[in-house]
């Protein structure tokens, strides 16, 4: 579905469709003989491998990296590669069951802190391993240079990031509508924009609470979301049709043509690329480095502004920032290269949207306007019956409260009448009391204008004079 009318009316999806495992596990990584560059605006290098095992991970193999980082509170990703051996990292296995293994992706998360303006004269000789100090806090481990006043903390994440054509059942029982990032200007020259992206991370139920207690939540449904249910399917093998043999996963098809194989194992993009998330231009973030890094990308603004909403409304979980941009990076790829993704299934599609309409189309609609419309009279009746014998007055008796405002020859009569003498009596009475009165007068057919009656001081006077044919 190319355009998003479709999309937010759907109610039912029956049949195959493009489904995304998204999964992301973090942990602290065991590094090995780690060495800095620089305090900021360097690159960090050494041996890293898993320190505990989560299910579904496959067996770890020890990898050299060389990954790049920026300023404090700057924080990027590095994709992890190949080792010495040329073997590539073990990572999650994908949910869908092929024939062919699927390698997914190990990345380090990087995070530094500090002071960035006590940098100056350190030496590499103090950035070592050996003068650090390690220590491990959840899914992060931190390495300190006391002596540089710095502290990277980096987080070992692994994703299968693999995606495959399902029979499955998705449903709603309302429409929905899509999310749109707001975009905030800089407020200076030296600050950089960000987009709020609060409505993309309440339908990635990875919204703040309002009282900003540093947990997170998530929605309790999926319509709370604006995302449709979805069924288990039956089986998570894709169909053979589905997948040619030998290829990578739908959503990373395009990336690279490094580390394919004959054995039908596919990897993804080659190691130690890192991705700077800070939001900044890429030249903009060169001028702080002493050297021209390799391997260096800087983050699109909303992607960067996306993992680091997600990141603090989820109290620093990588994983759930992570999974974040995979599920968003793939519904853009998916979206930006539909005509290579559209696929006409053998046994076809059933789709049930919804519609506005200006009749009832089933009989359940039928009878709810048939009963709306029973009400509605019968509330009428009686709102009806209510004022018939209970009102005594009307909109004749709003308007004689404005006449009676006016002196005049009209006012006068019924002021007399009444026996008060005052014509802003007038005001008190209702309907049937006026009409008696001008009977008794035999002013019933009276005809009356109102018209200036001249100035008073400044204020303009006003009163009421009987039209006589």
């Amino acid at each position: 579905m190319s355009d998003a009318e479709s999309r937010q009316n759907l109610r039912n999806h029956t049949g195959p469709a493009l489904v995304l495992d998204a999964r992301v596990s973090c942990q602290a990584p065991d590094l090995d003989k780690s060495t800095l560059s620089a305090p900021f605006y360097g690159n960090i290098s050494g041996t890293v491998t898993n320190s505990t095992s989560s299910p579904r991970l496959q067996p770890i193999i020890p990898t050299s990296f060389l990954c790049v980082f920026a300023g404090p509170g700057q924080r990027s990703i590095c994709q992890i590669g190949v080792n010495v051996a040329y073997l590539y990292i073990g990572s999650l296995d994908s949910h869908f069951q092929r024939k062919s293994k699927t390698y997914g992706t190990a990345f380090l998360i990087i995070d530094p802190s500090g002071n960035y303006n006590s940098q100056a004269n350190i030496s590499t000789s103090a950035l070592t391993s050996t003068n650090a100090t390690t220590s491990t806090r959840g899914s992060w481990t931190d390495v300190s240079h006391p002596s540089a006043n710095s502290t990277l903390s980096l987080s070992l994440c692994f994703a299968p990031w693999d995606a495959a054509r399902l029979s499955v059942n998705m449903h709603s029982s309302q429409n929905r509508t899509e999310p749109s990032p707001h975009w905030t200007a800089p407020t200076d020259t030296e600050s950089v924009g960000s987009f709020n992206m609060d409505p993309v991370l309440h339908q990635l139920g990875l919204h703040s609470e309002p009282n900003d207690s540093g947990s997170f939540w998530q929605s309790t449904t999926f319509e709370g979301r604006g995302v449709l249910a979805l069924d288990r399917p039956a089986s998570l093998a894709p169909p053979a049709h589905s997948l040619p043999p030998f290829q990578r996963p739908f959503v990373q098809a395009d990336m690279s043509s490094a580390g394919g194989g004959s054995s039908g194992i596919s990897v993804p993009l080659a190691g130690n690329r890192s991705t700077l998330l800070s939001g900044h231009t890429l030249d903009a973030v060169l001028n702080n480095f002493t050297y021209t890094p390799d391997d260096l990308l800087a983050a699109d603004p909303a992607v960067a502004s996306l993992f680091n909403a997600a990141f603090r409304s989820t109290n620093g979980s990588a994983a759930r920032a992570l999974s974040a941009v995979i599920t968003t990076l793939s519904a853009t790829a998916y979206y930006g290269q539909l005509p290579a993704f559209d696929f006409v299934p053998e046994h076809g599609v059933e789709q049930v949207y919804f519609r506005t309409v200006q009749m009832p189309v089933r009989a359940s609609g039928f009878a709810a306007l048939v009963w709306l419309l029973a009400a509605h009279t019968v509330l009428v009746s009686v709102i009806m019956m209510i004022f018939n014998s209970k009102a005594t007055g009307s909109l004749l008796g709003e308007a004689w409260q404005c006449i009676a405002q006016l002196q005049g020859v009209v006012t006068g009569v019924c002021g007399r009448d009444d026996g008060s003498g005052r014509a802003g009596a007038v005001g008190n009475m209702t309907d049937e009391e006026v009409e008696k009165v001008l009977q008794r007068q035999g002013r019933n057919n009276m005809r009356a204008r109102i018209v200036g009656s001249g100035d008073d001081e400044g204020r303009l006077m006003w009163e009421v004079r009987e039209v006589r044919e």
